[in-house]
């Protein structure tokens, strides 16, 4: 099923609110509180890079130049790579788990600042 770009920018808008409750966790309805949550930061952080993959390849959007893709693509394989590590170590939770994402989280979002921006401003 092919998806329309306006249908992968809202995909892209709800990882990156994803990546943040990833990073921060969120209070849930009952009162409770959804932790920091390394697994699931990881594969919104792989499928951003599908969706983003996915984008350039069947529209050429604009607002994505050709410099800004190549950096965004030879990010992938390290930041992924360090992401996998950091998921798979068990004692990593709260306050030091979110610290630690933080770092991830502004890396994520300066790489893809023209996607970002753009669907800010238009979403």
């Amino acid at each position: 099923m092919e998806q329309t770009e306006v249908k992968l920018l809202q995909e892209i808008t709800q990882l990156f609110a994803d990546l943040n409750v990833a990073t921060y966790g969120r209070e849930r309805a009952n009162g409770r509180f959804l932790p920091p949550d390394a697994n699931k930061f990881y594969y919104s952080t792989m499928r951003l890079y599908k969706a983003i993959d996915e984008l350039v390849e069947k529209y050429q959007p604009a607002y994505i130049t050709e410099s800004d893709y190549r950096f965004i693509y030879d990010s992938q394989r390290p930041l992924l790579l360090e992401l996998n590590v950091l998921r798979d170590k068990n004692k990593l939770q709260g306050d030091y788990l979110t610290w630690k994402l933080e770092k991830y989280l502004s890396k994520i979002e300066s790489l893809f600042f023209c996607v970002l921006s753009y669907c800010k401003n238009n979403f």
